[in-house]
């Protein structure tokens, strides 16, 4: 029975923790989930939710971050303007044109979906969410911003910094739920064995 125990303590060790596998798994659902129910137009600015066309809100969206990129960029010095709704002109007639894929919407519904389905007091959830949210909204206004700088003074760089930026935004969200884990799930589960043990 020993030795049984040592084989699994050290098996437990080596292994990804459950709640890890459960993080790969809500993030993998959500993705197919996402998947399933929108008909996107991946370069494009179509996007449908069960049929249900929600292009013209996701343009006011793209508009809204492609007027705050242009307002950082030229804050930043960089000549560029807005050309044709969501297209950021750079001076030397690079553009760069900001669809529905860079509102954040998708992650933002990836994150919440889960910390919804994350094991964890509800009440924390509440602020919680909303709080990340905003953060990754946040985050996502320097990635566009970064992006077309970088793209502005060499175009053929566009596709590395997209992908780069597309890790560290699921990196973000990582951190996010390791913080929601440490600070939330895990001293709920401490206080309720300390209780219990008493």
């Amino acid at each position: 029975m020993k030795l049984l125990s040592q084989l699994s303590t050290r098996f437990n060790r080596y292994m990804p923790s459950k709640d890890v596998v459960l993080f790969l798994v809500l993030l993998l659902g959500s993705h197919f989930l996402w998947k399933l129910v929108m008909n996107e137009d991946v370069d494009g600015d179509r996007i449908a939710f069960l049929g249900i066309d929600l292009s013209s809100s996701f343009r006011v969206l793209s508009l809204f971050y492609a007027k705050l990129a242009t307002f950082l960029l030229q804050l930043c010095g960089d000549d560029v303007r807005l050309d044709h709704g969501t297209r950021l002109l750079f001076g030397n007639g690079v553009g760069v044109l900001i669809i529905w894929g860079c509102t954040a919407v998708k992650q933002v519904y990836m994150f919440a979906t889960i910390l919804i389905f994350s094991r964890g007091p509800w009440k924390p959830k509440l602020w919680f969410v909303p709080v990340c949210s905003f953060l990754l909204l946040v985050f996502n206004s320097i990635r566009i911003a970064v992006i077309a700088h970088f793209t502005g003074l060499n175009p053929a760089s566009f596709d590395s910094l997209h992908e780069l930026f597309r890790l560290l935004f699921y990196g973000i969200i990582f951190v996010m739920w390791v913080v929601w884990e440490e600070h939330f799930h895990l001293p709920v589960i401490s206080s309720y064995s300390i209780k219990k043990s008493v």
